[in-house]
């Protein structure tokens, strides 16, 4: 790996600007090397900073790498999962009385208060309702990126409390595409580095993970942005990178947090359709948080959420 350089002073793409004796794409590797080994073990903006840090020098992580992608070593083996999830009455999210709020004491806020909801398999599902009623919250428990206080959570045939940090690490990575409302984007990668980071984790190669991430850009119009940084792209242009990174390993489910808020109306309608598409296939799921009422019109059902709950949940037919 490059050579430790002292702390940075300031920068856009910190694990990038440091480099003495090795070309800057050599050391591009090296960090997105220890980015994907990290990535086994938390979740990617975690694996992100640690990565950054160890590579900058400012951390004593020891990070032990293969020479090629698709072939990192890690400490002992990793949590089974059958590739085939068996969902039961063909319910691919299920949630019963799921509770979660955030500090202690006078500070303590409740951000779902026993929120009961089902997802099914083949369906768009969008969540609906006033902005901090605690719709994020939500798919982020669906997710396995916050841990519920109380309640039931089954996603794919797993239930979600009993995955110690580690397996619900393996599972997001191997089962579900998020689309984050802040785009999440790894700032010292390329576009088409940043999609195929699911499919680097996941173990394939260097080559053919490019060649697929290059494939889904082209798809949404960003054949010629393939290589620009996140800082390069417009925040249309972002959105749509976050949404190959959420489709690239083929999730059986996709959540989105306002997936179409910086797009324009065509662009928009257009991922929709990709989206909907994902959905209509018999073992995956789609989730979209939306405030945007033009594209309700593509959800198969649509939830509505208010004060922590899950209040209405409606077929597309029965909207006003």
């Amino acid at each position: 790996m490059c050579q430790k350089a002292p702390a940075p002073a300031q920068t856009s793409s910190p694990a990038l600007m440091h480099i003495d004796d090795k070309p800057l794409e050599t050391c591009r590797l090296d960090f997105l090397r220890a980015f994907v080994y990290l990535s086994e073990y938390s979740n990617t903006v975690r694996a992100y900073d640690r990565a950054r840090l160890a590579f900058l020098g400012l951390s004593d992580l020891s990070v032990t790498i293969s020479g090629s992608f698709g072939r990192h070593t890690h400490d002992g083996p990793l949590p089974k999962m059958d590739d085939q999830v068996t969902n039961q009455d063909n319910i691919a999210v299920h949630c019963r009385g799921v509770t979660k709020s955030y500090g202690t004491g006078d500070v303590r806020v409740v951000a779902l208060r026993g929120v009961d909801l089902d997802v099914r398999a083949g369906e768009l599902l969008m969540i609906v309702g006033p902005s901090g009623c605690g719709k994020t919250t939500l798919v982020s428990v669906i997710t396995a990126i916050l841990s519920q206080d109380s309640g039931q959570c089954n996603v794919l045939g797993r239930d979600l409390r009993r995955m110690h940090e580690r397996e619900r690490a393996y599972f997001r990575r191997m089962s579900i595409g998020f689309v984050f409302q802040m785009f999440n984007l790894l700032p010292a990668l390329t576009a088409t580095e940043n999609v195929a980071v699911p499919l680097l984790i996941n173990g394939m190669s260097w080559e053919d993970s490019q060649s697929r991430a290059a494939g889904l850009l082209k798809m949404l119009e960003l054949g010629v942005r393939r290589d620009a940084l996140p800082a390069q792209l417009s925040g249309g242009e972002q959105q749509r990178v976050a949404i190959a990174r959420a489709l690239v390993h083929d999730p059986k489910l996709v959540v989105c947090d306002e997936p179409t808020s910086n797009l324009d109306h065509t662009t928009g309608r257009q991922v929709l359709e990709i989206l909907k598409g994902v959905a209509k296939k018999a073992d995956r799921a789609v989730i979209i948080v939306t405030h945007d009422t033009r594209i309700l019109d593509f959800a198969d059902r649509v939830a509505r959420m208010d004060d922590g709950k899950i209040v209405e949940t409606v077929d597309r037919e029965q909207l006003p």
